[in-house]
């Protein structure tokens, strides 16, 4: 490693920022009194340390597990005490995340005790985004995956909302102002699926976009360019700054800093906005003070303040895998590019270019695939690919859509057309081969996930023979989980259950291939049996059966079949008119599977019986003849015994010991 290079591994920040964010977790999953206790040893170990290089991690320790351990107590705790109850409150309306027929989620800022708090609100479809209204709100809390990831926002509660008492439109902010006027012309001049698609990626409106789509995005390794983050404001701050002669420095300063302040009025206030924002205000008062900036020293240094103002950040995912990509593609990548480029042969000196845009994208995948790999069970191997091919498209969509707005000329909008015409296409093409995402759907998969990028950073920044010998550790670390995977995918044979608070299925699998048993209506299934196939690496279902499903849950599953090879469907008459391969069996026809016969009922249906009957609906139950019963319901209601609440478990599976699917369709209950 060079001198300079080791310098700037040594600031301070550099190495403040990763142990505030270590002090952070641990407090956060190891509870306030280890909290209490691991600050107690940083502060002592803080003073008694003789050399002054490990001040700054034991700093960032201590201050990570008080901050937190005060962020959790007197924030999280007081606001989940209203977990179970009924409150009558004013909320604005924030984020809409998503519609479903005439229901409609979003983030609704509530007051509950004095702290103000963002919660998850289903309701009726009445309502925009900042909007003011009162109602009455059934609070409970979220599932434990969704609490982690979204503490970031506030998000410590649910909310259905059971009367509304009054809804007014608030008066339009200049933030709101302006992006509404961007966003019609937007729809004015940009329709059908191109429109759909703009809207997403550079608005981060992806709640009208088809559960198709969404799955393709995120099966492409694209997911993250529907969510507005620190690429948008790049792109839109290298739009403006190009206007500005490069000898105009702190011109180009003034406006950068201007242009940060910008994206938080136009974008919003999203942990990767802030993350983005400060760095560039960092960079661009760099010149001002007479000072050079680095990409690691302003990465850490935005991190430490915005974690230092909300602690919450460090669990928000986008956020986490906006900082890993920053430098993956921006510490990184320039190393490991110099370092390939300077092996290259004098006459091979033209592909310089195409290597720092492959290392660029490559480098971003592999630090977020730790991420990637706890969170999303996986990551897609079309990612590099889809990021080189999107990333250009998408600076022009950005460019002539800010034009487009400014300007109002409709001319304008045939670019934009143009260039989501092209992502959508290839979205379509790495979308549909499912085989290229990667299932990690094991224990220390994000382990081995972060060995490899370790090593990547250990090489590009070490000697030549320090690179050689990291890339063999890559590969080793990369073909040990595609061995891991191959092997539990080729021999998995279980039965797992997913569902929402209307309708259920179970989900069988045999190795690739999979077959489906729908509950109720099935309604706004095909999301959460699309995810349970990609996270397991099935590619095929040989069955969907769903008996009672209506207009609305037949448009779910065609959505499925689309996104899934699907040999046949049956289903209802009503459901037929609208499915490919579809065979009509009556509403009273059972799902055998290996021998196990899967029955669909509703709570109230207490002589249910069947080796496993899926419950749809959220009336209250009090017995089930099942012998094994599976609902999706709120936490905290008492249910028989034999009856498991998969909101609950939702690790619960049912093992098949034959080595191939043997299903039935009877149009009579067995005996």
């Amino acid at each position: 490693m060079e001198e300079r290079e080791k310098g700037i591994f040594s600031l301070p920040v550099v190495k403040f920022a990763p142990f505030l964010a270590a002090g952070m977790l641990l407090a956060y999953f190891a509870g306030s009194v280890p909290a209490l206790i691991i600050s107690a040893a940083a502060g002592i170990a803080l003073i008694l340390v003789k050399k002054r290089a490990f001040a700054p991690c034991l700093a960032g320790l201590l201050a990570g597990a008080l901050m937190m351990t005060l962020h959790v107590e007197f924030y999280c705790k007081p606001i989940m005490t209203f977990d179970g109850k009924k409150v009558r409150s004013e909320f604005t309306v924030g984020e809409i995340t998503r519609y479903s027929g005439d229901r409609v989620e979003f983030i609704g800022e509530l007051n509950l005790g004095g702290l103000r708090a963002n919660v998850r609100l289903t309701g009726e479809a009445v309502v925009s985004e900042s909007d003011f209204g009162e109602a009455e709100i059934e609070l409970s809390e979220p599932d434990e995956l969704y609490l982690t990831q979204n503490l970031a926002k506030g998000i410590l509660l649910s909310g259905e909302i059971t009367e509304y008492r009054s809804i007014n439109p608030s008066k339009s902010s200049f933030r709101t102002a302006i992006r509404e006027r961007l966003y019609s012309a937007l729809r004015e001049n940009v329709a059908g699926e191109s429109g759909e698609i703009s809207s997403a990626i550079l608005f981060g409106r992806d709640e009208r976009l088809s559960q198709t789509l969404t799955e393709r995005f995120r099966i492409s390794g694209a997911a993250h360019y529907t969510a507005v983050s620190g690429a948008h404001f790049a792109i839109l701050a290298a739009v403006l700054l190009e206007l500005i002669p490069q000898r105009r420095r702190k011109l180009r300063s003034i406006l950068s800093i201007l242009t940060a302040a910008a994206e938080i009025v136009f974008f919003g206030y999203t942990a990767s906005g802030f993350r983005a924002s400060a760095m560039f205000v960092i960079n661009a008062a760099a010149p001002l003070l007479h000072r050079r900036s680095d990409t690691l020293n302003t990465l850490c240094l935005a991190v430490s303040a915005i974690l230092l103002i909300s602690p919450g950040a460090v669990l928000d995912i986008g956020f986490a895998m906006s900082v890993l990509g920053v430098f993956g593609a921006g510490v990184v990548a320039p190393r490991l590019s110099e370092r390939l480029c300077g092996l290259l042969p004098e006459k091979a000196k033209f592909l310089s270019a195409g290597i720092r845009v492959i290392c660029c994208s490559l480098s971003a995948l592999i630090c977020t695939s730790p991420v990637s790999a706890a969170v999303f069970k996986g990551v897609s191997l079309g990612a590099v690919f889809t990021s080189i091919l999107i990333m250009p498209l998408m600076t022009v969509g950005m460019t002539f859509m800010i034009l487009l707005g400014a300007l109002e000329i409709g001319v304008l909008g045939v670019p934009v057309d143009l260039s989501m015409r092209a992502i959508s296409w290839i979205i379509k093409l790495f979308g549909s081969a499912r085989g290229m995402y990667l299932s990690l759907d094991f224990e220390g998969a994000w382990a081995l996930a972060a060995v490899c990028a370790g090593l990547l950073t250990l090489g590009a920044f070490g000697t030549i023979k320090t690179l050689r010998r990291c890339s063999a550790g890559m590969a080793i670390a990369t073909l040990l989980p595609l061995l891991i995977t191959t092997i539990r995918v080729e021999n998995r044979r279980e039965i797992r259950f997913v569902g929402n608070n209307r309708t259920s299925a179970a989900v069988a699998f045999c190795g690739r291939e999979a077959a489906v048993f729908v509950s109720g209506n099935g309604v706004g299934l095909a999301d959460d049996i699309s995810r349970c196939l990609r996270e397991r690496g099935a590619v095929k279902i040989g069955v969907i059966a769903a008996f009672e499903a209506d207009y609305t849950g037949a448009v779910s599953l065609r959505e499925l079949a689309e996104l899934v090879e699907t040999d046949v469907i049956f289903t209802n008459e009503i459901a037929a008119k609208l499915l490919d391969n579809a065979e009509i069996v009556g509403e009273d026809a059972v799902f055998s599977l290996n021998g196990k016969t899967f029955i669909s009922a509703k709570p109230s249906q207490k002589a249910a019986a069947g080796d496993f009957v899926l419950y749809h609906g959220t009336a209250k139950m009090t017995e089930s003849a099942a012998k094994t019963g599976v609902i999706f319901a709120k936490t905290g209601l008492p249910l028989p015994e034999n009856v498991v609440n998969i909101r609950e478990n939702r690790e619960f599976c049912v093992a098949l010991n034959e080595s191939r699917l043997r299903v039935k369709i009877s149009e009579k209950p067995e005996n």
